[in-house]
């Protein structure tokens, strides 16, 4: 900067250091704005914690292990769902299933390893799910016909 002011041209200030002519004018530019040379923050969202923050929530999470942190997210990370208790009706439903199926165990496992077999969740049961074979594609009693629209 000291050397443009003396009168230096742009292009001899960057032959003498070495780098292009666009880097001495935008070095020149960021002291005649800022007065400094250093670095600018970069652009996006500033961090959410601070430094000071951050070493206190280590040393608590170091104090206390039963507690973990995602670290790259600053969330804590939760324990995955416990299994729900087997009640005596859904016991005895899955008794019927087996019972139904023991006999039947080579077309059970047609119909699921086949590609002629579309397995999908059931309609309004995430837990439950659906063996189609192509000539059950369109069954009214399998589709879920809730409304989407507006």
């Amino acid at each position: 900067v000291a050397e443009l002011r003396a009168g230096k041209t742009l292009t001899k200030v960057a032959e003498d250091y070495h780098t292009t002519p666009s880097t001495v004018y935008k070095t020149k530019r960021r002291w005649d704005t800022y007065h400094n040379n250093g670095s600018r923050p970069r652009k996006g969202h500033p961090k959410k914690l601070t430094a000071i923050q951050i070493i206190r929530i280590n040393s608590y999470i170091n104090r206390h292990r039963h507690l973990t942190w995602n670290d790259s997210h600053w969330r804590r990370k939760w324990r995955s769902k416990k299994r729900i208790l087997l009640s005596e009706e859904n016991a005895k439903e899955r008794l019927q299933f087996a019972q139904y199926w023991i006999p039947r165990v080579s077309e059970l496992l047609l119909s699921c390893f086949s590609r002629e077999c579309t397995i999908q969740n059931a309609p309004n049961d995430p837990d439950g799910w659906v063996f189609r074979r192509l000539d059950e594609k369109f069954c009214k009693d399998l589709v879920n016909c809730q409304s989407h629209g507006k």
